[in-house]
């Protein structure tokens, strides 16, 4: 009959790590990984649509293919504005550095809808000027702008 009470136990042990590693799974872990894929998806897309973002002002792009690019990032910037709600510990996690490199100095999302608006309306400059600052703040590989300092002469 002692064995009855330490197998109880044992077994309440193990339902409440379960319970407790569901937890951080769900309301931490999982939210932090839809984070990155955001940012992942981030970087494809300046990727894909670098030529017309960078030549968002030129004649050889078709109205659609403006709305097409502009409307991915708009995209983007709900669904990044969605994934960091998602994180409820977002100050803590950025402090661990669990979110991958952050500049808070820019707001990531205004400057992705800035790149969908400025792509829309043909305004290549501003539309890379954006880019180049979502890049820079999610640390992002440089699509727009120097990757290094120009080289000075000797």
């Amino acid at each position: 009959m002692g064995d009855l009470p330490q197998a109880a136990l044992t077994v309440a042990v193990g339902v409440a790590v379960f319970v407790a590693g569901q937890l951080l799974l769900k309301l931490i872990i999982e939210p932090i990984q839809d984070f990155r894929r955001v940012r992942g998806r981030i970087a494809h897309a300046f990727a894909y649509y670098a030529d017309r973002i960078a030549s968002a002002d030129s004649n050889e792009m078709t109205p659609e293919q403006r709305r097409e690019a502009a409307d991915a990032f708009r995209v983007l910037a709900s669904d990044l504005a969605a994934a960091e709600t998602m994180i409820p510990v977002r100050r803590l996690a950025e402090e661990f550095g669990l979110l991958g490199p952050l500049n808070a100095d820019v707001n990531v999302r205004a400057e992705l809808i800035g790149v969908s608006n400025f792509v829309r309306v043909g305004d290549a400059d501003r539309a890379t000027a954006s880019a180049e600052k979502v890049e820079h703040a999610l640390r992002l590989p440089r699509v727009f702008g120097r990757k290094h300092p120009a080289p000075t002469d000797t």
